[in-house]
């Protein structure tokens, strides 16, 4: 156990990272199949209303618990909120791209660039987060 508590100690933001995320995609799509199958809205906006969700409970649980950031004051929260939007935005570009590039045009393996773009985006987020949006003073 103690072993454990070492390994976590020592890598303690990334596995918060890849926890939270994996929450982010669990609140991601239990929200969209609840308002899809549940409330019988569409699926495009089941699934809009669903990442913004995802998106925003991301960025508290990446704020408080991963990067522990020490932001309070409105305009310094905005710019975090922001920053944080804009670098998703970039992401989900980037990853479109790659498949885009590389499956619809090179006519790659659909299988291993998903998974490389999901890669690239998972580390892309999080040197965003750390180094830019959440960075200590």
């Amino acid at each position: 156990m103690k072993k454990l508590k070492t390994l976590f100690d020592k890598h303690r933001e990334i596995i918060l990272y890849l926890f939270f995320g994996g929450a982010t995609t669990a609140v991601n799509t239990v929200l969209h199949l609840i308002l899809s199958f549940g409330a019988g809205l569409d699926a495009w906006l089941s699934s809009t209303i669903s990442v913004v969700v995802a998106v925003i409970f991301a960025f508290f649980v990446n704020k408080i618990f991963v990067f522990e950031s020490k932001q309070k004051t409105r305009q310094g929260v905005a710019r975090e909120l922001a920053l944080f939007i804009a670098s998703r935005a970039v992401s989900s570009v980037i990853y479109v791209g790659i498949l885009f590039v590389f499956v619809d045009v090179m006519g790659l393996n659909e299988i291993v660039f998903l998974a490389a773009a999901q890669v690239f985006v998972i580390v892309f987020n999080y040197v965003a987060s750390k180094w830019l949006i959440f960075k200590k003073n």
